[in-house]
This record gives structure tokens, C-alpha cells and sequence, in this order.
């Protein structure tokens, strides 16, 4: 087989081009100039819905008394403290030292102030689970242990039994 002769001629005209071209290129322009219009007249929009909203906070905060924001901020402070101050150490302990090897504790959602917990757990079976609920009650220092949901996790590979327990520990 025979190759052809590459043909290279730099002086040929370039075709001219059709009307469709230029109908197509007019119809781009106008429709990026639309899209453009568009844009800068959102932008007018948000910029004043912006400044609307500015005066509007402005407004806001200026009928707010600055001096009731500090006894708040205090407030909050010492609730804080408070909380912080309570002996959580001895209720993990004595949560922890309750649990045999059998129960997973999952969370537990405290509130220092009532001094109420909400705790969740698994147990491998509804026996185990019974039997750390008895020793939680007659853990010295909770004054309510009571069972508040359960569920068996048919999902979970060994179905354990997932339980929610409310505390009140005393003072």
C-alpha cells in the first residue's frame, strides 16, 4: 500500500462561513447579555433586601436594654458552675460499678439541677438487664430507678435488648 502525499497548501481560503453560524453566534450574545441583565438586577435585589434586614437588626437591638443581657450572662454563668460542681465522678462509679460484664452502657443524658439521669444500654438478655436494674435500685444513692422503654435490636447480629433507664440519685 501506497501513502498519499500530505497536501499542505497555507494559502487556500478559509470557507465563508453560513448564515446559521451567525445566527447561532447572534442568538449567544443575546442570551448572555439576558442571563447578564438578570444577574445585575438580583444582585440590586439582595443588596437591598440586605440593607432592610440590617435596619431591621438595628432596630431590634436598639429597644433591647444592654444591662438585662449582663444578670442573664451571670445567671447562666452560675447554672454552669453549678452543674459542674456536682459529684459526677460518684455517679459514674457507682453507675459503672453496678454493670456486669453482660450490659453495654450506650449514653447516658444527665441533668445536674433535678438531679435526674437518663441512661441507655444493651443487654445480651431480658434476665441480665432485670438483674442490673435490681442492683442499681439497691445501689445506695439512687433514690428512683425505673425501666422507661426497651426493645429487642432484631437488626443486630446477637439481638441484644436495648434499654432506657430514668435515675434519681439523692443528695
Amino acid at each position: 500500500m501506497r501513502m498519499r502525499k500530505p497536501e499542505l497548501d497555507f494559502l487556500r481560503e478559509t470557507p465563508r462561513l453560513s448564515a446559521a453560524a451567525w445566527l447561532l453566534l447572534a442568538a449567544g450574545i443575546v442570551l448572555g447579555a439576558t442571563a447578564f441583565l438578570r444577574y445585575l438586577k438580583a444582585e440590586r435585589s439582595l443588596a437591598g433586601e440586605r440593607a432592610v434586614a440590617a435596619s431591621l437588626d438595628a432596630a431590634r437591638t436598639a429597644k433591647k436594654p444592654v444591662k438585662a443581657a449582663v444578670p442573664l450572662q451571670a445567671a447562666s454563668e452560675a447554672a454552669g458552675r453549678t452543674q459542674l460542681d456536682l459529684p459526677w465522678d460518684a455517679l459514674f462509679v457507682r453507675l459503672e460499678q453496678s454493670r456486669p460484664d453482660e450490659i453495654a452502657l450506650l449514653s447516658l443524658d444527665a441533668d445536674g439541677r433535678k438531679r435526674e439521669a437518663s441512661l441507655t444500654a444493651e443487654a445480651r438478655n431480658p434476665g441480665v438487664m432485670l438483674d442490673y436494674l435490681e442492683r442499681l435500685r439497691k445501689q445506695s444513692g439512687f433514690n428512683t430507678v425505673v425501666l422507661s422503654s426497651h426493645a429487642v435490636r432484631a437488626e443486630a447480629p446477637q439481638q441484644p435488648l436495648r434499654f432506657m433507664v430514668r435515675l434519681r440519685w439523692g443528695r
